[in-house]
């Protein structure tokens, strides 16, 4: 009489665990990889956000600033080109508000993850804002 071996299942549901677990770890990791990607970008977004408020607040209109008597007005339309110029070689899109002496830059982009197109997430959108004010200081003292 044969005996017929029969297929031991004893290690399947380990095999099934396993697999489950690394699955899961694996999209952990994923995960914080792509979020600090997108952290990465967001703090870029918004240091061109700051320096493109600074460019901008460096374009004074020299006419209304001698016919004011020394106060500070911002050349609008300069500083919104400066402004927009500098966003776009940081390859990003941005909005300019002037506000008086104040400019206020909002600049957009998106981070494209590496590891969460798996579940669908292509791209993450990102902002940054920054404003800068243009002032007449003289010897360290606003006037």
């Amino acid at each position: 009489m044969t005996t017929r071996r029969r297929y031991d299942e004893r290690g399947s549901v380990l095999t099934t665990g396993t697999v489950l677990l690394v699955t899961v770890f694996t999209l952990i990791l994923g995960i914080a990889v792509d979020l600090s990607g997108q952290v990465q970008t967001k703090r870029q977004a918004h240091e061109v956000a700051a320096q493109a408020a600074r460019i901008a607040g460096q374009h004074l209109d020299a006419d209304r600033f001698l016919d004011s008597g020394g106060r500070v007005r911002l050349s609008s339309a300069a500083a919104r080109t400066a402004a927009m110029g500098y966003i776009s070689e940081a390859s990003m899109t941005g909005e300019v508000t002037i506000n008086g002496t104040d400019v206020t830059v909002t600049v957009t982009a998106r981070y494209t993850p590496v590891i969460l197109p798996i579940v669908g997430i292509t791209t993450l959108p990102v902002t940054g804002t920054a404003t800068a004010r243009a002032v007449r200081a003289l010897g360290g003292t606003e006037r």
